[in-house]
C-alpha cells in the first residue's frame, strides 16, 4: 500500500491527475486503516473538481485516523464551498482540536463564524491566529473588525493598535480605526485617523 500511495502522490505531483487516483484507489483498498491515502486521494479528488468525493475521502481519513487536522481542514474548506457550513464549522474545529496551532483552520473558521454573525467566536479564532502568527496584520486587524462588530469597542481598539504596529502604514486599518472611533463617540480622533 505505502508503494501505490508513493505513486500516487507522485502522479498527482506532476498534474497526472487519474493515474494518481487510480494508484491511491488502490492503496486505499488494500489497506483502508491508512488515512494519508485517504487523505491524497481527497487532494486528487478536489484538484479534479469531484468535491463530494473529496470531502468522501478526508471524511475516511478522519476515520482511520481522527486527528488528522489536514484532513479535518480540507474537508471543512470544501463544505464551505458547498455552502454546508454546520459540517464546515464541525470539520474546522475537529482540525483545531487535532491540532491547536493551525492557524489556517483558525482563520477559516474565524471567516465563517464572522460571516454567519458569531462575532464572539470570529473575534476568538482571529485573536489565536494572531497570537500564533504575532507579525500576521491580517489576523490582528480581522480581530478587531470582529470586536468591533461586537461592540467590544475596547478590545477592538487595541487589536487595531496590534495591527498598525505590524504595518503602520496600512491604510485599511486606519480607515477601519476611525469607524471605531466614530462609533465610541470619539469624533475627534476620527477625523484625524480619516486624514
Amino acid at each position: 500500500p505505502e508503494v501505490l500511495r508513493l505513486l500516487g502522490s507522485i502522479c498527482g505531483q506532476s498534474g497526472r491527475l487519474d493515474q494518481a487516483a487510480w494508484y491511491l484507489e488502490q492503496a486505499v483498498d488494500a489497506d483502508p486503516s491508512v488515512a494519508e491515502a485517504h487523505y491524497n486521494l481527497g487532494v486528487v479528488r478536489r484538484q479534479q473538481g469531484r468535491t463530494p468525493e473529496a470531502i468522501d475521502a478526508w471524511t475516511q481519513a478522519t476515520r482511520a485516523n481522527p486527528t488528522h487536522a489536514s484532513s479535518w481542514f480540507n474537508r471543512g474548506i470544501a463544505l464551505i464551498d458547498l455552502d454546508r457550513l454546520e459540517e464546515a464549522r464541525t470539520s474546522l474545529t475537529a482540525a483545531i482540536d487535532a491540532e491547536p496551532e493551525h492557524v489556517n483552520a483558525r482563520h477559516q473558521l474565524g471567516l465563517l463564524e464572522h460571516t454567519s454573525g458569531n462575532f464572539n467566536e470570529a473575534a476568538t479564532q482571529w485573536l489565536a491566529a494572531a497570537e500564533l502568527e504575532h507579525e500576521s496584520w491580517s489576523h490582528w486587524h480581522n480581530a478587531a473588525s470582529a470586536l468591533m462588530d461586537a461592540e467590544r469597542f475596547d478590545e477592538a481598539y487595541n487589536a487595531f493598535a496590534a495591527a498598525l504596529t505590524v504595518n503602520p502604514r496600512s491604510a485599511t486599518t486606519l480607515s477601519s480605526l476611525a469607524v471605531l472611533e466614530r462609533r465610541r463617540g470619539r469624533l475627534e480622533q476620527a477625523e484625524q485617523l480619516a486624514r
